[in-house]
């Protein structure tokens, strides 16, 4: 998600070795070169959300469940949503007979669609590298020659989302060990494995929750609806919202919705895809949804805890917090509050803050339609007005987009950024002075800047200093608070200064912690351990898992990739 990321790692390869051939990091954002047009066409949905399983069936009831689906199909085929309208198929309670059926209708419409979702709120397993969801009226125990009787394979699933454009799914179930199914002719007591990966190519896989934990049914206790539904209505409910923005918008609402439970619960991503898509387009930004609430009672949907009806002049985000947080974390939790038009209000009145974030949004068409001359025009004022944040980020538009001869100008707007203090500036400009094509090395003036952004609680510095062998001890101290502070960059950097040899305490933890929140290489190391015994206790179904999830990961690297198949292959 750190899409500045995309430059440095250019850079910083030229002076540091990354760990074991030569792995570097990788950015979670949209794939490269993305752009243009977005998936648009016509857009079909499968919704099931299983509550009432009987009594004595050891599947536990999940009374949210079928609540879950009926808000999801509510707000997906709301007529407000105009050509972004789904078509849905929805089953409430459905018998094994009632998905079957649902699933035929739904892969006749997928055949002539642009995009196909999957929503499934139920109970999960998985039986040779096979996963299942379970109908209402499934049995406890049942023979291995007899699974295809009494469950739904996601293979059927997966068969039937054939859109063109591509998939999205939203697995809203437990992936922790569940209730009896037998490995042979009506022999109980053998826990059902967890629901593991899906394959799915060109599609992208919204998991409610991490490998071995549970997906809550409500948080708080008294929802009408599960974490997981009420973020995911939440964030498809945002205009010129794509998918990257719409996982972290998911993952940072469960968490923060879950945060008082033990564990709290923490949504995975992965796919592989090729364009942008929007479940609502940035040019319906009056869109109001309408949310469905159990006894069919309506209301419009709520977007976000504190979202405001008044424009106030400024946008009061805090210096420090802009300095070392990722503009995709940024810009869902100031959508939260306000809506792009109001945003593009402040900017007008010369909120420099303001001006930043929307030539962002302009910028990646996050929130607004990706138009490069607005974000310029944006970026510019905000430039001009002296914020560093404003400063930096025309430095990348410069970069990205400038012409040859504006290299000079997008140095110095680094470097005017950097000498206000702000961190991400100053960790850019620093890797900036290992590059040859700026002819400004000067590795003592680098090693200071990094020091300094490290100061600041900059991760990607920490990590920068301990590969260049400087207090190794102290960096990795300084990474751990910031990942026990809940900082998954923390998480993320630990795991590769522990993939490169230095000594880091519970670094499988920590790859465990970042592979969860979404980084490609430390999913890939964690496949690893788990393949060679390496810190863990060698587990091939986990191996196979992990290798899984960041071989579908769009910006793994080659090296990674044949390790990765290695594994599937074994």
């Amino acid at each position: 998600m750190r899409r500045w990321i995309d430059h440095l790692i250019f850079i910083i390869a030229l002076s540091f070795t990354f760990g074991p051939d030569g792995i570097a990091a990788q950015p979670i954002d949209r794939p490269p070169g993305i752009g243009g047009d977005p998936v648009d066409g016509r857009r079909v949905a499968l919704i099931i959300g299983n509550s009432d399983y009987p009594d004595g069936s050891n599947w536990s009831d999940l009374p949210n469940a079928a609540n879950d689906a009926a808000y999801i199909a509510r707000l997906l085929e709301d007529p407000a949503r105009g050509e972004a309208r789904f078509e849905t198929v929805t089953v409430q309670n459905g018998t094994q007979e009632d998905l079957l059926a649902a699933l035929e209708r739904f892969g006749g419409l997928a055949e002539e669609a642009a995009v196909a979702v999957v929503y499934y709120s139920g109970h999960g397993f998985q039986f040779a590298d096979q996963n299942y969801i379970v109908p209402i009226d499934a049995p406890q125990s049942v023979s291995q020659n007899d699974l295809a009787m009494h469950f739904v394979s996601m293979a059927e699933i997966t068969g039937a989302a054939s859109a063109d454009g591509f998939n999205v799914y939203f697995l809203d179930a437990c992936r922790s060990p569940g209730p009896v199914v037998a490995r042979s002719s009506y022999v109980e007591g053998n826990p059902a494995p967890l629901f593991g990966a899906i394959e799915a190519p060109q599609s992208v896989v919204f998991y409610a929750t991490s490998m071995g934990d549970v997906a809550y049914d409500a948080a708080p206790e008294d929802s009408p609806l599960s974490p997981f539904a009420t973020a995911v209505g939440q964030a498809i409910s945002y205009p010129g919202l794509d998918v990257p923005y719409v996982f972290g918008a998911v993952r940072d609402a469960v968490l923060r919705a879950t945060e008082i439970y033990s564990p709290k619960q923490q949504p995975v991503f992965t796919g592989s895809w090729s364009r942008p898509f929007y479940f609502v387009p940035a040019s319906m930004q009056d869109f109001a949804p309408v949310a469905v609430l159990p006894g069919g009672a309506s209301a419009r949907l709520r977007l976000g805890p504190t979202r405001s009806s008044e424009t106030p002049a400024s946008l009061d985000i805090p210096l420090e917090m802009m300095s070392t947080l990722d503009e995709n974390i940024l810009i869902v939790r100031v959508l939260e509050r306000y809506r792009a038009e109001q945003i593009l209000a402040m900017a007008e009145g010369g909120d420099p803050v303001a001006q930043y974030l929307a030539g962002y949004m302009y910028g990646y068409g996050a929130g607004l339609p990706e138009d490069h001359e607005q974000a310029r025009h944006w970026l510019e004022r905000a430039a001009a007005s002296g914020h560093p944040a404003g400063q930096l980020e025309l430095g990348y538009f410069l970069t990205r987009y400038g012409e040859p001869d504006e290299r000079s100008r997008a140095v110095e707007l680094v470097r005017a950024a950097a000498d206000q203090g702000y961190a991400k500036a100053m960790s850019h400009l620093g890797a900036m002075m290992f590059d040859p094509q700026y002819a400004m090395q000067d590795e003592a003036e680098a090693t200071r800047l990094y020091r300094a952004a490290a100061e600041r609680g900059h991760a990607w510095a920490h990590y920068a200093l301990s590969l260049r062998r400087e207090d190794v001890a102290g960096h990795i101290a300084a990474l751990s608070a910031l990942a026990e502070a809940g900082n998954d960059e923390g998480h993320n950097w630990l795991c590769e200064l522990s993939f490169a040899g230095f000594p880091v305490e519970r670094s499988f933890d920590h790859c465990l912690a970042a592979s969860r929140a979404g980084y490609t290489v430390p999913r890939a190391i964690v496949a690893m351990r788990y393949a060679e015994g390496d810190g863990v206790e060698a587990n091939e179904e986990s191996a196979e898992y992990w290798a899984r999830m960041a071989a579908e990961s769009f910006d793994i690297s080659p090296v990674l990739d044949a390790r990765m198949q290695a594994i599937l292959a074994d």
